[in-house]
């Protein structure tokens, strides 16, 4: 797999996405998982003054949290 090929896909699909809303930037939720790790990449690297990641209370481990 190309994977720097595969980024840059998801980049400008991202960047896509938020021209079609009419929005100026993205805000995503990050848990600390590996899934929201690269989600927040991928959105720092599209919007990297326009990107806010949201950590919202939840009830698990505090390593959760941290690693968040």
């Amino acid at each position: 797999m190309d994977a720097p090929g595969k980024a840059k896909s998801l980049i400008q699909w991202i960047r896509d996405r938020v021209s079609e809303a009419r929005v100026q930037g993205v805000v995503y939720g990050l848990s600390g998982g590996l899934d929201s790790a690269l989600v927040g990449a991928l959105c720092q690297r599209a919007f990297p003054e326009d990107s806010l990641a949201v950590i919202m209370p939840c009830y698990s481990l505090d390593q959760d949290m941290e690693d968040a």
